[in-house]
């Protein structure tokens, strides 16, 4: 997975639109903390990265929680069981698309199911903030982008974002995106409100004792980006 900063690759690179890989089985945990601390040093104060964005096209990301109060969490082999009917639109950004930000529609709760750092399954329900995060990495193991779900009538260069004033300084482009409103624009919120979920989701997921990290060496032709810090 090589050392050194991580690079992360931007809009155009063709590994962004590859449907990744499943992780099938772990020999080598040492590894696979690699891939951890490799998404994780690229992340920063970000919320959100996934393999595809450091060249690796494997279905593996890592969320940062909402309050910040833990470390960064992985999620490997990631699944949306259900998703509720409420939706709501607020701003995304990428940092494979540094410097823009778009309202973006997402479910408001998802029921996920996932393999964690330590190889055990996890089932868990994500509301709010940390539930848009997680579709927005497992689009990035799908080959899409926030772009490509985005009402881009919205999309906005980050000099005219404008960051609440409550808000660190410091934002990254991505976080701030999060955070921010269009100048004399109110934040946009729900667009429904039923807390039901769905019927006619996946009821389940293959079980795998063990999975292995399938390593893809990023093109010496990619293109890359420091992170917008």
């Amino acid at each position: 997975m090589g050392s050194g900063s991580p690079r992360i690759l931007l809009a155009g690179h063709p590994i962004l639109r590859r449907v990744a890989r499943r992780v099938v089985r772990t020999g080598d945990r040492a590894r696979f903390r690699e891939l951890y601390h490799e998404l994780t040093s690229a992340l920063g104060n970000d919320q959100g990265l996934a393999a595809p964005q450091l060249g690796h096209s494997i279905r593996a990301f890592v969320v940062a929680p909402a309050d910040k109060s833990s470390q960064p969490w992985m999620a490997v082999n990631p699944e949306i069981m259900k998703r509720s009917r409420a939706s709501a639109t607020d701003w995304e950004a990428c940092l494979s698309l540094p410097g823009y930000a778009a309202v973006v529609e997402r479910s408001c709760d998802v029921d996920v199911c996932y393999y964690d750092l330590d190889g055990r399954r996890i089932h868990r329900r994500l509301s709010g903030q940390e539930a848009r995060v997680f579709q927005h990495e497992l689009d990035h193991l799908d080959g899409i982008l926030y772009t490509d779900r985005a009402d881009l009538r919205t999309l906005t260069h980050e000099a005219y974002l404008v960051v609440e004033e409550d808000e660190e300084r410091d934002l990254s482009s991505a976080t701030m995106a999060h955070h921010a409103t269009i100048a004399g624009a109110t934040r946009l919120g729900a667009v429904a409100t039923s807390d039901d979920h769905d019927d006619d989701s996946k009821n389940s997921i293959d079980y795998y004792d063990e999975y292995e990290l399938c390593d893809v060496p990023m093109s010496t032709q990619a293109l890359s980006t420091k992170s917008s810090r």
